[in-house]
């Protein structure tokens, strides 16, 4: 009885380090996910794999970091080993909805979250993935529809808020976005970045600057590696006439996602509005070079052939 009690205890002693390894693993990786870390949170699931291959929670985390690189063969081996495993797992199904999202089967996306409904009425991920999938099929009645039945049964769920203000935006209804993003910030949502930048962009369209502007410091505080945080902030900046600071925000954004002929269009016409047409030059010249029509009209109208290229 002792040399069993012993085996036991060494069996213990062995795997919980390797356990909690293995469960620090998933949980960076997950946290990578949330911040479409694709290529770390491949790393960090595939640490995960190494100790527990059979794990369908790591073999979700690898297709979706597969996924959001774009490599839908990859993401749908790895979902369908996953199936072999557990065809009744909530999770496994509904990823496997993702990733016929990205590889733009909607119809079989719309049943995969169905399906994950039917086994888990509370994976509420489904609900917002199968509005994705109605509104990339191009009815967004129904997408609108499926949001606002799971947001009457879950009230106070933040993330359906976010996901209807989402796409609120996209159909150019600015109020309402508004309306769903602040009540999903009263409910701690999981990204708040998420937020605070897409309520900014309605306040941007609804020329609202100062708000935007607000959500957009927000924004680029929570994630200071977001190349589209300094940017957008740059254009609410450069509509406030803060030209200085749209110049900084811009070259910023460019640090994080260089080559960009946008950027650097709108980098040229701040320095234009401070009247330093040499450096204008520079970047329309840049920017045009990329094939950006409205870069090459201001080269035509404010740069001799003299300034710098």
């Amino acid at each position: 009885m002792f040399k069993v009690l012993k085996a036991i205890l060494l069996f213990f002693l062995i795997s919980n380090p390797i356990l909690a390894q293995n469960n620090a693993s998933v949980s960076t990786g997950n946290e990578k996910l949330q911040k479409k870390d694709y290529k770390e949170a491949l790393n960090n699931f595939s640490q995960a794999l190494n100790t527990n291959p059979s794990d369908i929670q790591v073999l979700c985390g690898i297709a979706l970091a597969h996924n959001g690189l774009g490599n839908i063969k990859e993401a749908s081996e790895f979902i369908e080993t996953a199936l072999k495993l557990n065809p009744q797992s909530d999770l496994v199904n509904n990823t496997k909805g993702e990733i016929l999202l990205s590889a733009k089967d909607y119809t079989g996306a719309i049943n995969l979250f169905n399906k994950t409904l039917g086994i888990n009425k509370l994976y509420l991920q489904a609900y917002i993935g199968k509005s994705k999938a109605y509104n990339l099929l191009g009815d967004s009645k129904e997408a609108f529809k499926v949001l606002d039945d799971a947001i009457q049964a879950f009230p106070t769920n933040a993330e359906l808020l976010l996901a209807r203000g989402l796409l609120n935006n996209n159909k150019e209804k600015y109020s309402k976005a508004l309306n769903d993003f602040d009540k999903a910030l009263q409910l701690n949502p999981l990204n708040a970045f998420v937020v605070y930048f897409n309520r900014g962009l309605a306040f941007s369209n609804l020329q609202e600057y100062e708000s935007a502007l607000s959500d957009f410091n927000e924004a680029a505080t929570l994630d200071s590696t977001n190349a589209n945080a300094f940017y957008s902030r740059g254009l609410a900046n450069y509509q406030l006439g803060n030209y200085e600071i749209s110049v900084k925000d811009f070259l910023r954004s460019d640090e994080l996602n260089p080559n960009n002929s946008v950027t650097y269009y709108n980098l040229g016409m701040s320095y234009y509005k401070l009247e330093d047409v040499e450096n204008a030059c520079i970047y329309f010249h840049k920017s045009c070079g990329m094939k950006n029509t409205n870069a090459c009209k201001m080269i035509i109208m404010s740069c001799s052939d003299k300034q710098k290229r």
